[in-house]
């Protein structure tokens, strides 16, 4: 939406936050959601200019600031819909993550013992063998409710998953904006959407404005530290 006489409308009956809502294309929603000014004005020139209305894919600026922040968003682990992972023959063990896969963001660490979140959104089965991004690899003995595993070596695992210990977990709510307008013009009731799941607790260092790439989800922006929501921004 760019009209601003649809804008206010949206906003004046309450099914708009504001023009900082982050469905839609103004500066401030933009600013919001971490989008850079540079994908902005990368994105606005390609184009060109005219005096004619044209329709664009929000992808790409969505792409273009992907290739911004990539570089300058660390890494997090957040499991969505969380299951409890109870690995029987783990020892507690100390363990230090990159902050970042190519470039020297610093590690955060923690202890970690026995039991974990998973997500709930995972395709396992008794008998998989996985690995524990970064950890260690385990074999699912059986699903009773929570998710009961064993450590195991192998080589040539192809399955990782994402998961945040019990003892380091917070919880953490992230906002996924849509399209506010059908197709047909009418508001779009379904346009936003909440994933909610764990965090890990080095998330509490950060500040409102954060980026961060929450590993196998997407990338995201920290809009209230105090709370621990975010607004996705992208794949």
């Amino acid at each position: 939406i760019t009209h601003k006489r649809v804008l206010r409308t949206l906003i004046s009956e309450g099914k708009l936050s504001g023009y900082d809502d982050p469905r839609l294309v103004t500066i401030a929603a933009l600013r919001r959601r971490g989008i850079q000014p540079q994908a902005i004005r990368n994105f606005v020139l390609r184009f060109g200019m005219s005096m004619s209305d044209s329709v664009v894919d929000i992808g790409m600026l969505l792409s273009e600031n992907k290739s911004i922040i990539d570089p300058i968003a660390k890494r997090l682990f957040y499991v969505e819909n969380p299951i409890k992972l109870i690995v029987d023959n783990a020892e507690p063990m100390h363990v230090s993550l990159r902050m970042h896969p190519t470039i020297d963001m610093g590690e955060r660490s923690y202890d970690v013992g026995r039991e974990f979140y998973i997500s709930g959104n995972e395709q396992i089965n008794e008998g998989d063998v996985l690995r524990l991004k970064d950890l260690y690899d385990i074999r699912i003995k059986r699903i009773e409710g929570n998710v009961y595993a064993e450590k195991v070596e192998v080589q040539g695992l192809e399955k990782k998953i994402q998961w945040v210990p019990v003892n380091n977990a917070v919880k953490c709510s992230v906002l996924i904006p849509g399209n506010p307008l059908n197709d047909d013009g009418s508001f779009n009731e379904n346009s936003l959407r909440y994933s909610n799941g764990f965090i890990e607790s080095s998330v509490k260092s950060m500040r409102n404005g954060a980026i961060l790439q929450l590993e196998r989800f997407g990338y995201a922006i920290i809009d209230d530290i105090s709370n621990i929501s975010m607004i996705f921004i992208s794949k």
